[in-house]
């Protein structure tokens, strides 16, 4: 493989990676907003139906778990790369 063809190469799968990292991060944090923004919305959800209020509560701890790491893991690879 030619040096210019490497680079080229490279150049692609890092804009790929940082692709997917935008989508993940901004997703996540898109999905926790929304699930934060609905349980304000209904605040008698605890006292209703304490099992669809459990699963929007871990609903928002992995999104914002997902989103944390992957701002981590796009910020190593910024680091990285430049």
């Amino acid at each position: 493989m030619i040096k210019g063809e490497y680079c080229k190469v490279k150049i692609l799968w890092i804009l790929q990676v940082l692709r997917i990292w935008l989508l993940t991060q901004n997703l996540s944090f898109v999905v926790a907003g929304i699930t934060v923004v609905g349980l304000l919305i209904h605040p008698d959800l605890r006292a209703t139906n304490v099992t669809v209020f459990t699963l929007l509560v871990v609903l928002i701890n992995l999104s914002g778990a997902v989103a944390v790491l992957s701002t981590l893991a796009g910020t190593i690879l910024i680091e990285r790369e430049w």
